[in-house]
């Protein structure tokens, strides 16, 4: 994962698209595995690519939404 996101050029707007999309997949997943360590594990990951993708958010855009347990 390490690869991706420090790699990623960010300058480009497919590759936002890309991390974008492959963080919503990830964090679809999230929603349902089990408890357990790799959920975790995708829950952070699909974090770190949303951010990566978005590094500076519109400050005037409405909040991203995220499910508090």
């Amino acid at each position: 994962m390490d690869v991706i996101t420090n790699n990623a050029d960010t300058s480009e707007e497919w590759v936002r698209a890309f991390l974008l999309r492959l963080g919503y997949h990830l964090a679809g997943e999230y929603q349902f595995m089990p408890e357990c360590s790799l959920r975790d594990l995708v829950g952070n990951y699909a974090n770190d690519l949303i951010d990566t993708a978005d590094p500076e958010p519109d400050e005037h855009a409405p909040p991203n939404l995220r499910i508090v347990e």
